[in-house]
């Protein structure tokens, strides 16, 4: 995979790589182990992490006391590559044998309205249904649209023009031959599922066609900037992918005689190889991505999603044994799941909802973006664990 340069400052090499710092305050066992920061360059992307040790080892939150960071760049508590327990099933979602509904699902979005409840729908060959699943994989609720779907390939939340809701976005972008002159993005505004399941609920939306520049595209994967609302289309591609920003705001005059224009954000193929689903965090943190065989986080480097596309991708491990084309992140972004359509490697009667957990302990304070002025910038970093402790330290950071 070929990515950009992202500069990672961890604790081994904080002291070769830049500016100073060092003193430190602390009222217990808990302190802050990284002595210096790694200078930072104007422009480019940066990441760096200052790591405490002691405490309970739990629960750190991180702030700046004193001083203030240069403009792009920011500091929150997290890795710069998240830490994801092993995968654990959860439950079997029921494939219905009859219609063939279920067999070869290839979205899924994790609610928040509806706390425990995922959402899902098939690809190719498909009906216009989403299902809303609960964690054990029991059916809830099954909700259709009123359109003809050529090829849904992802689903996810994000807002949308009234903010007292979220939106369910659906892609019908995939294009195995490359040969289709327009995809299409499908909008409905998420609804409450009902505590036990009725007949079947019609749900309006509406209808957005987009062309790529230079031609057809194939993709399966789909995320919505929460800051934004701007969704983006990531190719699937044996030689690696590009990124593709849908315009702001959505038109519905975008049809399939006047489709929209997508907007290529890299042109460097920095994707990997046949990516099948992707999701992004509602606080901008980071994107998450999976192909047949492997998992990602993209760490937000700056404002908007464009900036992840810059960053080194952090790989972890995904569950094998099945045609996996579907990947959600939990509301409160500290876990992401995942189900495989049926395969020969499946019973025959059901797939499994995965998910795997973020480790919360021993968790960093990071800073990242793309610092914009030179200058030292002199700041205050204070730690506190989950027992109330604190510690701080005070660093000198360089901008070339």
């Amino acid at each position: 995979m070929r990515v950009p340069l992202v500069l990672l400052g961890f604790l081994a090499l904080a002291t070769a790589c830049g500016g100073g710092g060092g003193q430190q305050t602390s009222p217990s066992d808990l302190r802050i182990e990284t002595s210096a920061l790694p200078a930072a360059d104007v422009g480019r992307p940066y990441v760096a992490e200052i790591v405490a040790v002691g405490g309970t080892g739990q629960g750190n939150t991180w702030r700046i006391r004193s001083g203030s960071l240069p403009a792009g760049l920011s500091f929150a508590t997290g890795r710069a590559c998240p830490s994801w327990t092993a995968w654990g099933t959860l439950g079997q979602i029921p494939i219905d044998t009859g219609t063939g509904e279920r067999t070869e699902i290839s979205g899924l979005a994790v609610s928040r309205r509806n706390p425990g409840i995922l959402w899902v729908h098939d690809d190719s060959g498909g009906m216009a249904v989403l299902h809303a699943v609960d964690l054990s994989g029991a059916l809830r609720q099954r909700y259709v649209l009123n359109v003809t779907p050529n090829d849904w390939e992802d689903v996810c939340l994000g807002p949308g023009p009234n903010a007292s809701v979220e939106y369910l976005y659906i892609g019908d972008v995939g294009d195995n031959g490359s040969r289709r002159d327009h995809v299409t993005l499908l909008r409905v505004e998420e609804p409450l599922v009902p505590a036990s399941p009725g007949p079947e609920i019609a749900l309006a939306h509406e209808a957005f066609a987009l062309a790529y520049p230079g031609g057809p595209r194939d993709c399966e994967a789909l995320v919505v900037d929460w800051a934004t609302g701007a969704p983006y289309l990531l190719e699937k591609s044996s030689a690696g992918g590009d990124a593709y920003r849908v315009p702001m705001p959505l038109d519905p005059a975008w049809t399939p005689a006047t489709p929209g224009p997508l907007e290529a954000v890299t042109t460097t193929r920095p994707l990997p190889a046949d990516v099948t689903a992707a999701d992004a965090a509602r606080d901008g943190t980071f994107i998450a991505y999976r192909t047949y065989t492997q998992a990602y986080t993209l760490p937000v480097l700056g404002a908007g999603l464009s900036s992840a596309f810059t960053a080194t991708a952090c790989s972890f491990t995904a569950p094998l044994l099945g045609q996996y084309e579907s990947l959600g992140i939990a509301p409160d972004g500290l876990s992401i799941y995942t189900t495989t359509e049926h395969t020969f490697l499946q019973p025959a009667s059901s797939v499994p909802v995965q998910r795997a957990s973020a480790d919360l302990e021993d968790l960093p304070g990071t800073l990242r973006g793309a610092p914009s002025a030179a200058g030292t910038y002199t700041i205050t970093v204070e730690v506190e664990d989950a027992s109330g402790a604190r510690a701080a330290r005070t660093f000198d950071l360089v901008v070339r």
